[in-house]
């Protein structure tokens, strides 16, 4: 049986040429952030699909969970491989419908798409770009970081399909395309959707080596991505890609979840001296992050699990599992700390220390999302007879939202029924406000966020309201 099969090509590409020779900045970068100036959107944020290479190099049980999700944007090399693989889709149950194939050159790296695939980038006027960058391959950095090991099989000429599939990508999606004129590779990145910005320091080592300075790379990612402040990281391998993906999880703008290798292990000292630096780092609110931890044992040749390799699409989290005890510990603790998200776990040999599933699953964010943000309320305050709580709402649809479908839910912990308030509109653009009411001293709060805008868009702050929610306690007096 033949099928009705989505195929995309390539669009014209815009190279970041002399404009790009941006003026260099201080480091740290010190302007303050524009909450709706130009951003990347964070992991947690809507996604419509996401980025699977062909042939699989993942389970099919997470191919088939995904497309429950959203659509599946497939790379392959020849229309002849997206026949085969529309076939094996049906079988599988999966609707052809959510199936797009982008026919592209494919190299050594092509099933790797968190690493190589496109970022999703958003104006001051909310306008929706696909972003690349140079991406040449995996130097192995040092925990000293004096220098870059280049090992000629994982360098330069296999990975350059990669380098170039973005455009096709972006072809798929109907969006321009902006090339950043240095490395950025995707699982050594994560972006808090707010201006801030991590990677290890094997990130700025790579740019050396290719003749780009930290201040310019610097001035390059607030310039094009709104970067106000990048966290780099000490390496935490004595020899490895030092990717972050493989160390950390930014769950929100708020938590971290980090990996805890074994005491007796050798990575249990440098993984703790990476967590002893984060503990100094503020968010973007000012406050220090909340430190997660997740246990990561020993399996196969004494490798650590990955568990922090996992990746989240809307309101379900993928994550690896190893075969081992431990996983069901660590799945238990993704659960723990994502309270409402439909946690899942996925086996397969492919997985390995310092390559698992978020290496393989690259999320395509959705060009029109409902867009929520707020400062959650400190775990104490000081009683108060009326609490006013502040919510930014951007509805990047441009489609408007609906003014009664725009609340703030609360109650007292323990009740079960939630009161609901109006949000209004301030004098600020896309902020809103609610007030929390009635509350006597001593009371635990819980709360959140809805929203809807005409384009159809229903979202809840927690994402996974009123399953999670937030909280605060009132002093007593």
């Amino acid at each position: 049986m033949r099928h009705s099969l989505s195929f995309i090509t390539a669009l014209t590409l815009t190279i970041c040429g002399a404009d790009c020779s941006l003026a260099a900045q201080a480091v740290p970068l010190t302007k303050p952030v524009q909450a709706y100036g130009i951003r990347v959107a964070a992991e947690w944020e809507p996604v419509t699909g996401v980025l699977i290479g062909w042939p699989l190099q993942v389970p099919d049980t997470l191919v088939v969970a995904l497309s429950h999700e959203v659509d599946l944007y497939v790379t392959v090399s020849h229309r002849s491989h997206a026949e085969r693989a529309a076939k094996q889709f049906s079988e599988w149950g999966i609707d052809l419908q959510r199936v797009h194939f982008v026919v592209t050159k494919q190299g050594r790296g092509y099933y790797i798409t968190r690493d190589w695939g496109p970022f999703a980038v958003f104006d001051e006027q909310g306008h929706y770009r696909v972003v690349e960058r140079r991406f040449r391959g995996y130097p192995l950095g040092t925990m000293v970081n004096s220098h870059l090991i280049w090992v000629p099989w994982i360098s330069g000429i296999p990975y350059r399909p990669e380098d170039r599939a973005p455009v096709a990508v972006a072809s798929a999606l109907g969006y321009p395309i902006r090339e950043l004129p240095f490395s950025l590779t995707g699982g050594n990145v994560a972006f808090d959707g707010h201006g801030n910005a991590f990677a290890t320091e094997i990130m700025l080592a790579e740019n050396r080596w290719r003749g780009v300075s930290r201040e310019r790379f610097l001035a390059i990612a607030q310039e094009e991505l709104g970067i106000q402040q990048f966290h780099f990281l000490p390496n935490f391998e004595r020899l490895g890609i030092q990717h972050l993906d493989c160390l950390l999880k930014l769950v929100d703008e708020e938590r971290l979840l980090i990996k805890r290798p074994p005491p007796d292990d050798p990575a249990f000292k440098d993984v703790e001296r990476v967590v002893s630096y984060l503990s100094t780092l503020t968010n973007v609110y000012g406050r220090p992050y909340q430190l997660l931890r997740i246990d990561t044992p020993r399996y196969h040749l004494n490798r650590l699990a990955n568990y922090t390799n996992a990746v989240i699409v809307n309101r379900s989290i993928f994550v690896p599992l190893f075969g081992i005890p431990a996983d069901a510990a660590a799945l238990n603790t993704w659960r723990q700390a994502m309270p409402g998200y439909d946690v899942q776990g996925f086996e397969s040999t492919h997985w390995g220390s310092d390559d698992a599933l978020h290496c393989r699953v690259h999320g395509i964010w959705d060009p029109h999302m409902l867009y929520l943000a707020h400062r959650r309320m400190d775990a104490l305050v000081a009683w108060a007879s009326k609490f006013t709580l502040e919510v930014h709402i951007r509805d990047y649809s441009g489609a408007g939202l609906i003014d009664g479908q725009l609340h703030l839910a609360w109650r007292q912990q323990g009740n079960t029924e939630w009161r609901t308030e109006r949000l209004h509109r301030t004098a600020e653009e896309h902020l809103y406000q609610g007030t929390i009411e009635g509350v006597q001293p001593g009371q635990t709060i819980e709360y959140y966020f809805e929203a809807a805008s005409r384009s159809g868009r229903q979202e809840t702050l927690p994402r996974t309201a009123p399953a999670g929610v937030y909280t605060f306690a009132t002093a007593s007096n």
